[in-house]
């Protein structure tokens, strides 16, 4: 029995960080994407706002249509993949222009 109990926490393990970085990756593209087509969202706290209330609006969709389940986990992890977008394209911005 606890070779069971091992086999099911690793596996629990895996899935948690398959879920969070799926999570993270999943938004990063918005980081990189919406300041290039909007001017407007090269402003980091504009895009966060902006991130949070598009992913917030995606997780009540799901409820509505009972498609899912509000996961407020979501939220803060895409609206973070995001973030981390915004901050690599930034720096990586700045080293190609030095």
């Amino acid at each position: 029995m606890p070779q069971v109990a091992g086999i099911l926490a690793q596996r629990v393990g895996i899935w948690n960080i398959v879920y969070l970085a799926g999570n993270l990756v999943g938004f990063l593209p918005l980081g990189f994407f919406l300041p290039a087509l909007f001017s407007r969202q090269r402003k980091f706290p504009v895009l966060l706002i902006t991130v949070m209330l598009a992913v917030a609006t995606l997780e009540l969709a799901q409820v509505t249509t009972m498609r899912g389940s509000l996961d407020i986990d979501d939220i803060i992890l895409n609206t973070t993949g995001a973030a981390i977008g915004f901050r690599m394209t930034r720096t990586l911005h700045r080293e190609v222009s030095r």
